[in-house]
């Protein structure tokens, strides 16, 4: 039983995983495309692809450490995307006082619903998943046994 459970935590946790990263690329991508449309606000979205390109950094040492079986990292992450998801809550209001086009609103508004989801189901598997739970007791015990034989 415990073993079914850790190859399911194992599988939920490098698809929860993949959607975390791919999401934090579409969100540079998107600044990018962005800073190439509107000149004005180009110092801005500059400001923003050097800080999601930091985010994302920092996210994959954390998503290296949990594998590690580190339980500290998983509640940094939680804590994380909280932020993650008011920052997203507020450029959705921020966005709405820019005057420009409908489609632009738009793309930008799924882009930071897309985000909240993503994050949103990233909380709840850090939290609430019982296969992820037992997927970071093994890689705790197996990267222990590894550094102790080491020794």
């Amino acid at each position: 039983m415990d073993s079914f459970l850790i190859n399911i935590g194992r599988k939920q946790f490098f698809i929860v995983s993949s959607f975390i990263v791919l999401a934090s690329l579409y969100i540079i991508g998107f600044y990018i495309y962005y800073s190439t449309l509107h000149d004005y606000y180009l110092n801005y979205f500059k400001s923003e692809i050097v800080l999601e390109i930091f985010y994302l950094a920092i996210i994959l040492y954390s998503l290296i450490a949990i594998y590690k079986g580190h339980k500290w990292t998983m509640y940094f992450l939680i804590s994380f995307f909280s932020y993650k998801i008011y920052y997203a809550l507020g450029n959705i209001s921020w966005f709405y006082s820019i005057k420009n086009t409908l489609s632009g609103r738009i793309n930008y508004n799924y882009s930071s619903n897309f985000n909240i989801v993503i994050y949103c189901m990233a909380i709840l598997f850090f939290c609430f998943s019982k296969s992820f739970k037992e997927f970071t007791k093994h890689q705790k015990t197996k990267f222990t046994r590894v550094q102790s034989s080491n020794n």
